[in-house]
């Protein structure tokens, strides 16, 4: 099992989003930087017109919303285990045993992965 903070995880999890985020065109991205630009640019163009962060942006959790906004599965974006099983795909990532597994719920394993993923797209 790694741990989420090791460079072998934050690789594993760059790998899963540039393997499974794809552009309007239906292309894949030549490396994670593009990737990542690419999906900050939808979430922050989806979420502009969202009154709370035009309020009050610094009131916001901004992971929060951006969890809000992954779970509603933008296309081309790499967040469908939030409609699919979720703990095979964390497992897979931090290449846990199927004991290592079986300790998380498939919530637990959305807010997990979703939090890598956040961390990693803002670092």
């Amino acid at each position: 099992m790694l741990k989420t903070n090791t460079k072998k995880a934050r690789d594993n999890i760059r790998a899963y989003i540039v393997n499974n985020t794809i552009n309007e065109d239906g292309d894949t991205f030549p490396d994670f930087s593009a990737a990542r630009d690419y999906i900050m640019t939808a979430y922050r163009e989806e979420m502009s017109g969202d009154y709370r962060v035009r309020r009050a942006p610094y009131m916001i959790n901004s992971y929060g919303l951006f969890r809000g906004w992954a779970s509603g599965l933008p296309s081309g974006m790499p967040f469908d285990y939030f409609y699919r099983p979720a703990v095979p795909v964390l497992g897979d990532i931090l290449e846990e045993s199927e004991e290592e597994r079986a300790r998380y719920t498939e919530r637990q394993a959305e807010e997990l992965f979703s939090r890598l993923i956040f961390r990693e797209l803002t670092r």
